[in-house]
């Protein structure tokens, strides 16, 4: 479908695409960090683990208690799936909405690329903050399923990775070709 857009339209249906995977991408983080959230509070909310604690570390109970109630505080503040989890995939959910403008599978008049163009933008001032690392590796991702060869690609590493989520790293993420 895409090998006969016109680039305008190519480029507007790759940013929408990308624009999906992105929220999916942030949806399903803030719903696993939810579940390890509660996986932790209600191990270490437990007698029994802290029982078993006091025997093997009797120092360490303090440690493990704080480090459970940071946990759970982050989740507070941050809002995980109330909030973040809902939100990308609300947002998600509204760019697939506008890629069914590109089901027909021809290139948009002019009044239709203004249209969503327009109406892509309404989306994007209701987005937080991007994480710039995992725009860019959503990027990757899309041209990967277009068939581009994987090995073009940049190896990122796996800190980064894990930290794509908590920080943008825009300026590490402009510096990979895109």
């Amino acid at each position: 479908m895409t090998e006969h857009l016109n680039q305008q339209t190519y480029d507007l249906l790759f940013a929408i695409r990308r624009s999906v995977r992105y929220h999916l991408h942030r949806r399903r983080f803030y719903e696993v960090w939810n579940t390890i959230t509660i996986a932790v509070a209600s191990v270490g909310g437990s007698g029994t683990v802290a029982i078993a604690l006091g025997n093997f570390w009797p120092n360490g109970l303090p440690i493990v208690a704080a480090f459970i109630a940071i946990v759970a505080i982050l989740d507070l503040a941050v809002g995980t799936t109330i909030r973040n989890a809902g939100h990308h995939g609300e947002l998600a959910r509204r760019y697939i909405e506008l890629e069914k403008e590109f089901a027909h599978g021809k290139n948009l008049t002019d009044e239709e690329l203004e249209d969503i163009t327009r109406e892509r933008l309404i989306i994007e001032a209701s987005e937080p903050p991007v994480m710039h690392l995992l725009d860019m590796m959503c990027h990757y991702e899309i041209l990967i399923s277009y068939g581009d060869n994987k090995k073009s690609h940049p190896s990122v590493p796996l800190g980064r990775r894990f930290l794509m989520h908590f920080l943008s790293q825009a300026s590490y993420a402009r510096s990979l070709p895109a």
